[in-house]
Order: C-alpha cells, then structure tokens, then sequence
C-alpha cells in the first residue's frame, strides 16, 4: 500500500502492473477494507483482470 505519487514511472518497469486508488484509506488497507482486500487477492490469483 503506497500513495499514487509513489509509482508515477512504476509502470514502466511492470508490463502488467494494475494499480487501485481506495480513496480515505491508510497504510493498514488490509484491515480498513479487508473486503477489498481479498477481492484483489481473489482477482489476482484466479487471473481475472
């Protein structure tokens, strides 16, 4: 969990990087949206996109 300023030119690094912005969340997202959490957690792992 980084702020966006963080991977302004992380892209070029990732061919397949994805990124999500959840707005009023903190460093600790896993425990303010453990909801979210394991939906990318699922997503990645079954390989949807």
């Amino acid at each position: 969990m980084l702020p966006p300023s963080v991977l302004t030119d992380a892209g070029r690094h990732a061919d397949d990087l994805r990124v999500r912005v959840i707005p009023g969340c903190g460093h600790y997202l896993h425990l303010e949206r453990p909801d979210l959490v394991a939906e990318a957690a699922d997503d990645l792992f079954s390989g949807h996109r």
